[in-house]
């Protein structure tokens, strides 16, 4: 039997002030409803190493904010350590 993948998540992109910055479109591919969050970061490795685990791990839009949102706060910690 083959696995249904309800989410699939996106890197987005947008330009400031002469840098890039980038955020996560998740997508379920059932409903078709999206949810984005802009201006993650403009570390573009990091951002893209967030949406290998979220597609690995299935994560689902209800908790994709939650989730985005504790990985930029542990970072923002860390940097101020």
């Amino acid at each position: 039997m083959e696995k249904t993948i309800l989410t699939e998540y996106h890197i987005t992109e947008f330009s400031e002030e002469n840098e890039k910055v980038f955020g996560i479109m998740g997508k379920n591919t059932i409903t078709g409803d999206t949810f984005e969050i802009k201006r993650i970061s403009s570390n573009l490795k990091a951002v893209s190493s967030l949406i290998e685990k979220l597609n690995k791990d299935e994560v689902s839009l209800l908790h994709f904010y939650d989730i985005v949102r504790d990985v930029v706060y542990e970072a923002s910690v860390l940097a101020i350590e």
